[in-house]
């Protein structure tokens, strides 16, 4: 508590306007050498899930299973720890959940720098990284590690596709993912939606889509049926304990669910379209929203715009896709299903992302029906403080998400 005291003002009044001195990718570089640092006395004592917010009958088997092992709904965004590097420091700074990532099955570099920018007047990042990571491998290794140590702590894992994988064999690297992951991670997000990949948002079409899901829902459906058989075994293999300890509820074995993370920038009707497409075949819910190609003045420098700008949007498709599935629910349409039972009978499960700076921006995103929200810009601004002004307003006010 002490050192989480020091480190949040530390940040706001020395190593922010440090780190603001630096170009946004340097700074963010020597910031993980920080977290990194502090993750070096995380101990795991603070997180009690005996605390968890969440009414977990309203959900599927698989969304209470994580749920249950939250003490609250903050989480880590995809993009900020891409290799797992500062997953401790991360949690002893307060977060919830972390989603490490996004991680491709072959390391990549990325685009070309300068690919990073801040936008500190509006709040705001505009990046086009490019899924730089160094791939499924060394990230895996990590995460394992941490997961050996943590067990109880959640780590979702945002998987892409390799930029020289062509889009008709996309399913691929996806499926690959899964596996490497799979007994590590306690969710999975399909990233279809990055602006930084060029041809990546074509995969939000029905066909490519459609293709896409069938694939990474029987590749889980198949590692679920092996993992079956050795879950009845006596004496499980040792390798295969975490596997045991993250994927059973209630004393039975459960999938670990997938998440679709989907672009802000499509039109209503294709948004709805990938929401029903989605939740037809099986995705256990979304990650709503990723960056944005609309950024106006800093257009010809590309990428995808973050931060306070995306608020409005994200929160506004958010409140969409929740009101669609429940309306779907309240009119008896078994459109909608998780791998084992049917959302149109549970609780739509999002994560809103996007533009969140204060607790007010939370208490938005709860209400529109996210079931658990992610920083990511907010925190480069405003640091260790928000998680904690966040979680105090959750403690004080009561709130959760949206009945």
């Amino acid at each position: 508590m002490i050192l989480r005291f020091i480190f949040r003002y530390l940040y706001k009044f020395i190593l922010r306007p440090f780190l603001f001195l630096f170009p946004a990718e340097g700074a963010h570089q020597i910031g993980s050498f920080f977290l990194k640092y502090r993750g070096a006395f995380f101990s795991g004592a603070s997180f009690d899930s005996a605390n968890c917010p969440f009414k977990l009958n309203q959900y599927s088997l698989e969304n209470q299973r994580v749920l249950s092992r939250l003490s609250g709904p903050l989480g880590m965004a995809a993009g900020f720890d891409k290799n797992g590097e500062m997953l401790a420091g991360l949690f002893a700074t307060g977060f919830d959940f972390v989603e490490v990532g996004t991680v491709t099955p072959k390391p990549q570099l990325g685009n070309s720098k300068p690919r990073l920018i801040r936008l500190r007047d509006q709040k705001a990042i505009v990046n086009k990284m490019g899924f730089n990571n160094q791939g499924l491998d060394l990230v895996r290794s990590r995460v394992l590690e941490f997961k050996t140590k943590f067990p109880k702590l959640v780590v979702g894992v945002n998987l892409g596709k390799n930029k020289t994988t062509p889009n008709h064999m996309a399913h691929e690297d996806y499926e690959n993912m899964i596996k490497g992951f799979w007994g590590i991670g306690d969710y999975f997000v399909l990233n279809i939606s990055s602006p930084n990949t060029p041809g990546l948002r074509d995969l939000h079409g029905m066909e490519s889509l459609k293709l896409l899901l069938d694939k990474v829902i029987s590749c889980r459906e198949q590692q679920f049926l092996n993992f079956k058989k050795e879950e009845g075994k006596l004496e499980p293999e040792p390798e295969l304990e975490l596997e045991h300890a993250l994927y059973q509820y209630g004393g039975q074995p459960i999938r670990p669910p997938i998440y679709l993370k989907i672009s802000p920038d499509l039109r209503e009707k294709d948004f709805m379209d990938v929401i029903d497409l989605a939740s037809e075949m099986g995705i256990d819910g979304f990650v709503l929203t990723n960056t944005s190609i609309q950024h106006g003045q800093y257009q010809s420098f590309g990428g995808g715009l973050s931060g306070a700008p995306l608020k409005k949007i994200s929160q506004s498709l958010v409140k969409t896709a929740y009101d669609h599935l429940k309306n779907k629910a309240s009119k008896g349409e078994n459109t909608a299903h998780s791998s084992q039972e049917l959302i149109s009978e549970k609780k739509p499960f999002i994560i809103g992302v996007g533009g969140i700076f204060h607790e007010k921006d939370v208490q938005d995103y709860l209400e529109s029906g996210a079931t658990l929200i992610q920083l990511y810009t907010g925190f480069v601004y405003e640091g260790p403080e928000l998680i904690e002004k966040i979680h105090r307003s959750i403690s004080e006010s009561n709130l959760s998400a949206k009945r």
